[in-house]
């Protein structure tokens, strides 16, 4: 009889030779599957191997490099030429608001190039009065406002941007929180920054002294932000000219439009002077109606004229400044500043923009570049634990891919690697049971 021993040997030996034929299969399967992920993961990533974390903190170390390189765009010449550009902007409406729309501007023109006027205490106080009132209409602009403003409106562009960009364009919740974080220190911030602006520029809300390099060099950036102007409404007149098909057409469309409005005056003062009597009131009535069926223009063409005008105005007044403006009195020296008002004004919109910059750049600027890097730390990298780490670095597909193939590369090797160790198993016995039937084949 066989024994039991010898039974389940036998057993085992049979058992181990139909999985082993088996397993020769699936090692073949596996071994071809692990070559095709070698092959790839080495023509796609080169054998770079990456976990998620060091995307994550490559991702925090990229942000942090973006953000150093565009502190350049926040340096103190650029802060402040973007302040003396928002402010030529002020000054523009001032000199608009109280001397270009003035009746009286051809005269202030005429005393600064008439040889009977010895200097400023032969003018009227009129001017001097203007001058003032300029002066305070500027530097009461809300200044301090309207430049901490701009500045954080440009921080906030900047991190827009960073945030919109490689890699955080796959990165929704996490751009997200960076524009919420940078959004929440500039709110503080703000308030605070705009207030030491409007302190530190209140001297030149009651005076304003003036050095003879300043005047120049104010005057000279008057003339030429004049001359860019008078370039505009140039620009703005040749495109109306040739919108309405010409200058001869251009000429008789406003010569109409200047008809228009001397009739509409003579209609007002006649409706005042006539106020009590109805029929006069009934044959200004006539006229109107008389007037407007006397459009002999389209209705568009009739606009544009209106803007020509308004251009050829400014345009004139401009020229006459700008004459002025390259006087011999005006040249003399900020003793003038009457006859100049645009370049006294350009002085001192020169002067807020270097006091706004430089507290700005305390207040503001310092403060923000302090505290956004270590929000970073605090928000994005330290907040995340090891799920949202995986979960962070899948949302980019490009690194989704990496990790997915480097994935299915390791564990085809570990499948490899189990499976060439059970082969081995299997292959030890062998010479023994060889040997076995050497001593004991007789008992079969």
């Amino acid at each position: 009889m066989v024994g039991t021993d010898t039974l389940r040997r036998r057993l085992m030996e049979v058992l181990e030779s139909s999985m082993a034929s088996s397993l020769h299969g699936i090692t073949n399967a596996v071994q071809l599957e692990l070559e095709e992920a070698t092959y790839q993961f080495k023509v796609q990533y080169n054998d770079r191997r990456i976990t998620a974390e060091s995307y994550v903190a490559e991702t925090m170390d990229t942000l942090k490099a973006r953000f150093q390189a565009a502190k350049a765009e926040f340096r103190k010449p650029i802060i402040r030429e973007k302040l003396k550009m928002m402010l030529d902007d002020k000054v523009m409406d001032v000199l608009e608001q109280l001397y270009w729309l003035d009746k009286r501007a051809k005269e202030l023109g005429d005393l600064a190039v008439d040889s009977r006027v010895k200097g400023p205490k032969d003018v009227d106080s009129y001017w001097k009065h203007k001058l003032d009132a300029a002066s305070s209409l500027l530097t009461k602009s809300g200044v301090g406002r309207d430049s901490t403003l701009l500045v954080a409106d440009g921080l906030r562009a900047m991190i827009d941007s960073i945030a919109s960009g490689e890699p955080f364009n796959h990165h929704p919740r996490a751009a997200e929180r960076l524009i919420s974080f940078s959004h929440d220190i500039l709110r503080d911030r703000v308030g605070v920054a705009a207030d030491q602006v409007e302190n530190c520029i209140k001297p030149y809300k009651y005076e304003v002294e003036v050095e003879g390099r300043e005047w120049e060099v104010g005057r000279e950036r008057a003339v030429g932000l004049f001359e860019k102007e008078v370039a505009m409404c140039e620009a703005k007149l040749t495109d109306i000219r040739k919108k309405v098909g010409g200058s001869r057409r251009l000429g008789s469309l406003v010569g109409y439009v200047r008809t228009l409005d001397d009739k509409e005056k003579e209609r007002r003062e006649k409706k005042l002077k006539a106020a009590t009597n109805v029929e006069s009131d009934e044959e200004t009535d006539k006229s109107e109606d008389v007037m407007s069926e006397s459009y002999r223009y389209p209705a568009a063409q009739i606009l544009d004229a209106k803007h020509a005008v308004l251009y050829t105005d400014r345009v004139s007044v401009l020229k006459l400044r700008i004459a002025a403006l390259k006087s011999k009195r005006c040249k003399a020296g900020p003793e003038n500043d009457i006859f100049c008002p645009e370049a006294f004004l350009n002085v001192v919109a020169d002067k807020l923009a270097y006091t706004s910059t430089m507290f700005l750049n305390i207040e503001l600027l310092d403060q923000f570049f302090y505290e956004f890097p270590r929000e970073i730390d605090s928000r994005l990298l330290y907040d995340l634990d090891r799920k949202e780490i995986v979960e962070f670095a899948r949302e980019n597909p490009i690194v989704r891919r990496h990790l997915e193939l480097q994935d299915r590369k390791d564990k085809l090797e570990e499948v490899m690697k189990q499976l060439n160790s059970l082969s081995t198993l299997r292959a030890d016995p062998q010479p023994k049971t060889r040997r076995n039937r050497g001593l004991f084949g007789s008992v079969f």
